[in-house]
C-alpha cells in the first residue's frame, strides 16, 4: 500500500471512529516520518555521487610526490617532503601553505610550484584561514591636548 493509500485508510478508520483524532494524527505521522527518512536517504546518495563525481580522482590521492613535476627543484623538494612525512598527493593536499614553508629546504618559490602541480591534477592545499581581529583597538584621544 503507497503512502496515498496508507492515508486515505486513516481518515476513513476516523471517520468510522475506528480511530480517535490522536490515533489518526500519530499515524499520519508515521507515515509523513517515513517518507521524510525516504527523501533524505535519496538526497544523501545523490549528494554523496556528486561529490564522488565533483571531487579529486582517487587515483591521484595515492600518487607519490615523486610524481609531481616540480622541475627544476623536483629532487630538493621531494626530500624535503618526505623528511616532513608527506610521501603522496594525497599527504600533501592536507597541509596548508604554512605547513609546507615550515619543512627545511622549501621556501615561497617551491610552494607555488608544488601548487602549479597539484592545479595541472585539479587539487590544491588547503586553504589559509585567516582569523578576523573582532576586538579592535580604540584610539583614544585626550579632549583637552588632542593626543
Amino acid at each position: 500500500m503507497d503512502r496515498k493509500e496508507k492515508i486515505k485508510s486513516i481518515f476513513k478508520g476516523l471517520r468510522e471512529k475506528r480511530y480517535t483524532l490522536d490515533e489518526a494524527h500519530i499515524k499520519v505521522l508515521e507515515v509523513v516520518d517515513h517518507a521524510m527518512q525516504d527523501l533524505k536517504d535519496i538526497t544523501s546518495k545523490i549528494n554523496l555521487e556528486d561529490r564522488f563525481n565533483e571531487g579529486p580522482k582517487v587515483e591521484y590521492l595515492f600518487k607519490p610526490i615523486t610524481d609531481l613535476d616540480c622541475s627544476p627543484y623536483n629532487l630538493r623538494i621531494h626530500t624535503a617532503l618526505h623528511e616532513y612525512g608527506i610521501e603522496t598527493v594525497g599527504d600533501l593536499i592536507q597541509k596548508t601553505e604554512k605547513d609546507l614553508l615550515k619543512c627545511n629546504d622549501i621556501k615561497q618559490p617551491s610552494v607555488r610550484m608544488l601548487k602549479a602541480a597539484l592545479a595541472k591534477l585539479g587539487l590544491d592545499l588547503v586553504p589559509l584561514v585567516k582569523k578576523k581581529n573582532t576586538l579592535k583597538k580604540e584610539k583614544h584621544v585626550c579632549h583637552l591636548c588632542g593626543n
